[in-house]
Formats: structure tokens, C-alpha cells, sequence
């Protein structure tokens, strides 16, 4: 049996192979407002571009996703199947192998507290890892996109908290603080994207396709835009 073939994510995002890590995010940008529900699009459009986005963002992934490239490409008469995109390839059985880092935890489930830990001792790797971990197990997703928000902002990284929070607030809509944090965020990534990208509202359009935001979040991303523009025109960086 040949290779099952992968998805090609560079053409979901309409980038090349080459693509650099701005491309890839200006890409995902760009189809999501294409593709997003909310703009014409379905929501199996957006998933496959989502899932794109979160394997060529990261590099370690995109690394390894590369490699399963080539390799399909030389063993396309291959006796294998690859089970999935980050597996190695394994004999074709009636019943797959369930893969030991996607499984469920057959002991106790998980808590909260476990992260908060993490991140009270200023362990962010440790509590990526854990909730990326949590987010593939489909273990409190909502949560999971709190704490990884929360990274991205010691890391400096107001767009992709920004992202992080949103996707917190697709599974706990009425969640005050995941509501707090992500408008925080918005304000504290606003001059930035002002500065890069023409217009204010073009700029919230784009995050709002990037975090699957409501329509009332994405009316209220455009009201805050729009005061930090009135607000913040003239003023040195």
C-alpha cells in the first residue's frame, strides 16, 4: 500500500517552501480573511488552515513535516503508511496503533493547578510543553490557549497572545479574565500593527480572522483599534 498523502500546507497558506516565518504569518493572515466563517468562508476551510498555520509556525514542526515530505515523495510504492504527520511509518494493520502522545492519560486527568506551578516558577518551556500537550489530548483547550496567551506575553509577543486568548475565549465565550487578557493584549500589540500595516481597521480585521472571533469581539477589537488611533497618532515610539 503506498503513502497516505500528506496535506500540502504551504499551498493552504499560499506560500512557498521557502517561505520565511513573516511570510508564513502574513499568509495565514491573509487566507484567514478569506477563509474565516465570518468572511465568506466554511469552517472546514478555516480548521485546515489553522492546522496549517500551527505546524509551519513552529519550527521544530515544520522541520520534521519537511522531512515527511521528501520522504513521501521517495516512497511512494512504499509497503508502508504513515499513521500520521509525526510518526515514523509503521506496518499497515485493520487496527492502527494508538499513538502514546496523542492517547489520552489512562490516570488522572490533569489539573489546572499543575500549570500554575509551571508558571509561577517561571518554567515557560516546561508549561508550553504541557498545555501544546494538553491541546492534542483535548484537554481543557480553553485553558490551555489562557496559558500559552500568557507565555507569548512574557515573550514578548503581543499578536500571537493575542491569537492564544481568542482561541481561550472559542471555548469559554463568557470567561471574564480570558476576556480581560485578550483586550490587553489587543491595545498592547495596536502601535505596532499600526505602524506595519495600513489602517487601523485593516489591521483588526486581520486579527480578528486570526483568533476565530465572534462578532462581538470583533466589534470590540475594532473600537479599540480605533481609539489607540485617534490616541496615538504623532506620538514617538
Amino acid at each position: 500500500m503506498r503513502l497516505a498523502e500528506l496535506p500540502d500546507y504551504y499551498r493552504v497558506l499560499g506560500v512557498s517552501r521557502l517561505a520565511s516565518a513573516e511570510d508564513i504569518k502574513a499568509g495565514f493572515r491573509e487566507m484567514a480573511r478569506k477563509r474565516h466563517p465570518d468572511f465568506g468562508g466554511t469552517t472546514d476551510e478555516f480548521v485546515a488552515l489553522q492546522a496549517a498555520y500551527e505546524v509551519l509556525n513552529d519550527p521544530a514542526q515544520r522541520a520534521e513535516y519537511d522531512a515527511l515530505l521528501v520522504k513521501q515523495a521517495k516512497s511512494q510504492t512504499s509497503t508502508f503508511r504513515e499513521a500520521s504527520l509525526f510518526s515514523v511509518n509503521r506496518p499497515a494493520v485493520e487496527d492502527p496503533v494508538p499513538d502514546p502522545e496523542s492517547a489520552a492519560p489512562s490516570g488522572p486527568r490533569p489539573t489546572r493547578q499543575e500549570l500554575d506551578v509551571l508558571m509561577r516558577k517561571g518554567e515557560l518551556h516546561q508549561a508550553d510543553a504541557m498545555a501544546r500537550r494538553w491541546l492534542t489530548q483535548n484537554i481543557d483547550p480553553g485553558y490551555a490557549h489562557y496559558v500559552l496567551g500568557l507565555i507569548k506575553l512574557k515573550e514578548n509577543q503581543p499578536d500571537e497572545a493575542t491569537a492564544q486568548f481568542s482561541m481561550a475565549l472559542q471555548h469559554e465565550p463568557r470567561n471574564e479574565e480570558y476576556n480581560r487578557r485578550f483586550e490587553a493584549a489587543s491595545k498592547q500589540s495596536a502601535p505596532e500593527t499600526q505602524a506595519s500595516r495600513p489602517g487601523c481597521a485593516g489591521a483588526a480585521l486581520l486579527v480578528v480572522a486570526l483568533g476565530w472571533l465572534t462578532t462581538w469581539q470583533a466589534f470590540r477589537l475594532l473600537e479599540l483599534w480605533s481609539s489607540l488611533s485617534t490616541s496615538s497618532v504623532g506620538t514617538p515610539r
